[in-house]
């Protein structure tokens, strides 16, 4: 799986894999043909950038509906009920500064994904860009099933996943699914390695993360690996995810 407008690339990497975003500029006018799809949205942020902690999901259309989402950085959040205009979600802010306190400032936009659940990921922007760049992928358990791993490579290297007995190359701007690893030791753990291809091409991998897991249908897990805005260097950021609805 791949992902054209969301996702989180350094400067150097093409066009096509940048997403597209507005900084403190006011929603445009809403359009009375604008389709307005609602979705189950979460969110999770990498790191905090400044007080911008919690953003506002809103939709465009006649009347305009906004809901507010928290940013953690070491859960997802709870889902809220937003909505996608036109296949797009739009996150913004209050325009404190603007001579319209009902208005907003759009943060970032990112691609909806297809399905009626959605997960937004939040990242650092660069230095002297935006606060947060931002993707969406589904969230679905068709798409992200229990006891799986979601991992993500938004960093212009390719990433390998070494979990239990699997073993996954992620090529950059890609989304693999790796399947629930079955060779746990006796506490029900797995061992977990995810290391970075050699940067200077000569086909050797520099592992950047190393741990072990619980496994188990009861949870599925999120891998992002991505290079830091500031620091440029390599980081895997990993969350274990019980969603909700699935006890429900």
């Amino acid at each position: 799986m791949s992902f054209d407008s969301g996702c989180f690339l350094i400067q150097q990497m093409p066009m096509k894999f940048l997403l597209a975003l507005t900084v403190a500029s006011s929603l445009a006018a809403p359009l009375s043909a604008q389709q307005i799809r609602p979705v189950k949205l979460r969110a999770i942020c990498f790191q905090h950038v400044g007080d911008l902690k919690k953003l506002f999901a809103v939709s465009g259309g006649d009347k305009p509906k906004a809901v507010e989402i928290t940013l953690f950085t070491t859960v997802i959040s709870e889902e809220v009920d937003a909505f996608a205009t036109d296949g797009t979600l739009t996150f913004a802010v209050p325009d404190v500064d603007g001579p319209d306190k009902s208005k907003f400032k759009t943060i970032a936009t990112a691609k909806a994904a297809p399905g009626p659940r959605q997960l937004a990921i939040f990242i650092p922007g660069e230095p002297d860009g935006p606060p947060y760049r931002c993707f969406v992928i589904d969230d679905s358990e068709k798409n992200f099933p229990m006891g799986s791993t979601m991992a993500v490579n938004l960093s212009p290297l390719p990433f390998r996943m070494a979990i239990g007995e699997h073993l996954k190359d992620v090529a950059p701007g890609k989304i693999e699914n790796i399947p629930m690893a079955r060779k746990a030791n006796d506490r029900g753990q797995v061992s977990v390695i995810i290391s970075i291809a050699d940067p200077a091409g000569e086909g050797g991998w520099r592992a950047v993360n190393q741990t072990r897991w619980f496994t188990g249908t009861d949870k599925r897990d999120l891998a992002i690996g991505y290079i830091h805005p500031k620091t440029k260097q390599a980081a895997v950021n990993c969350y274990g995810d019980t969603p909700a609805w699935i006890s429900r």
